[in-house]
């Protein structure tokens, strides 16, 4: 039974988040609910096995925490990019075949930053196994090489051009990369760490808001170049697919090349070259997204594509919020078929078992003045 309110108002758009959105417990009761999330994650710890101290699944859903302490532990190893990566990936395609089950398909795909190798596997450019055997394998990457020196990144209320300028120019830059373009209100600075601190301080000096963000090293700068080379060693024995979806590019900011060849050679830059997230979404909506759907923990992206397209006709959704899962859910599906995408509601039902009306009898007594006797045998 599928649920559409009128014609789309356009193609529907996946937009999958990269590091900074994971946290412990994400998605946890839609992971209860939908046999997906659990394929996923046995599929990912059976590719995995042995490469972590513990099970996959013992970071992404720990055991509850009884202190500050421990859920300071629980969050620290989560954001270990070795762990991250996968942790994100299993639970954002899990999601993502959820929601084809669900009836809900991608016209277009994109990810910021590692979430667009998510966004590849949804539009079948690698498998699900490739994708968690690849996304361990470049966190591994960026791990091994970074050493002493990981840096960090902070996210800044501007544009390039005013962080530019508050920083003093080119000379005032020496160390810092404006690695994320994400919106029209919002620069991710990344560098070494010391240069990332003094860079805050001179940016809140100028009036700009400023703060680090929960990320193990700094991407998408010159500290990563190790990391590529070591990371493009994989990429050379990895088999990519032709889209069956537009996935759109980061480092392109427009629609990846069909040619897997092309394919390989982005990614193998990736590491080192900007988001140019505002670019993505803005070519995306040319192309005739009016749908954009975040599929993964959290609602930055959500958030960030609204500010991107400010005043144009379109809709943002978010699958992830403060409220219950499975109610976020549900209203995101709503939105979806007010919007006009196909929901196939019978799906929400799947599995259950119609139980049969028992008989009608009564079981009330009555009381007169004599005695008690059954509503259905007066005397």
């Amino acid at each position: 039974i599928y649920l559409a309110f009128g014609p789309p108002r356009g193609k529907v758009a996946f937009l999958f988040p990269g590091q900074g959105s994971q946290k412990p417990h994400m998605l946890r009761e839609l992971a209860l609910h939908f046999p997906e999330f659990r394929a996923s994650l046995e599929q990912a710890e059976q590719s995995l096995a042995g490469r972590f101290p513990k099970k996959l699944s013992a970071y992404i859903y720990p055991p509850p925490a009884f202190s500050s302490e421990q859920e300071k532990q629980q969050n620290l190893e989560l954001t270990d990019t070795v762990v991250a990566q996968p942790a994100l990936g299993v639970v954002e395609i899990g999601l993502c075949r959820t929601l084809e089950r669900l009836g809900v398909r991608a016209d277009m795909t994109a990810g910021h930053s590692y979430g667009e190798y998510v966004a590849l596997a949804a539009a079948g450019v690698i498998s699900d196994s490739a994708l968690f055997e690849l996304s361990e394998s470049r966190g591994r990457a960026i791990k091994d090489t970074t050493h002493d020196e990981a840096g960090t990144m902070a996210a800044v209320s501007a544009d390039a051009d005013a962080i530019a300028k508050a920083l003093g120019g080119m000379d005032g830059m020496e160390g810092i990369t404006l690695a994320n373009h994400n919106s029209p209100r919002q620069t991710v600075i990344s560098g070494a760490n010391a240069a990332v601190g003094a860079a805050i301080k001179k940016l809140e000096a100028a009036g700009l808001a400023a703060r680090l963000i929960p990320v193990a090293c700094a991407f998408h700068s010159p500290l990563m170049e190790p990391a590529r080379e070591r990371f493009a060693e994989v990429l050379a024995r990895q088999t990519f697919a032709k889209p069956h979806a537009a996935v759109f590019s980061n480092t392109l900011g427009g629609q990846y090349p069909e040619d897997p060849k092309e394919i390989a050679a982005l990614l193998a830059s990736h590491l080192v070259r900007p988001v140019k997230f505002v670019d993505e979404v803005r070519a995306m909506y040319e192309q005739g997204a009016r749908v954009f759907l975040e599929v993964g923990p959290k609602g930055v992206l959500t958030g960030l594509a609204r500010q991107i397209l400010e005043g144009k006709d379109a809709r943002f959704i978010q699958i992830d919020s403060d409220r219950n899962g499975l109610v976020q859910l549900l209203n995101a599906l709503a939105q979806l078929a007010a919007e006009g995408a196909p929901v196939d509601t019978a799906q929400l039902v799947r599995g259950r078992v119609r139980q049969p009306e028992p008989e009608a009898r009564e079981t009330g007594w009555m009381v007169n003045g004599l005695k008690a006797f059954p509503r259905n045998q007066p005397p």
